[in-house]
């Protein structure tokens, strides 16, 4: 996350999908039954974690 919030990423669903991606790529397997929830909880970590750098 730190990497992404370096580039300057905003905490988006086009941000979920780059980070489902990037888990893809270090041979992450995430079924795709659990995709869509995977991003919601991505896409939250991320928010949190942006918050938590902006304070």
């Amino acid at each position: 996350m730190a990497e992404l919030y370096s580039e300057g990423k905003q905490p988006t669903k086009e941000i979920a999908e780059e980070i489902l991606e990037r888990l893809k790529k270090y041979n992450n397997y995430i079924p795709s039954s659990a995709r869509r929830e995977y991003k919601s909880v991505l896409l939250k970590k991320y928010k949190d974690y942006v918050a938590s750098q902006n304070k």
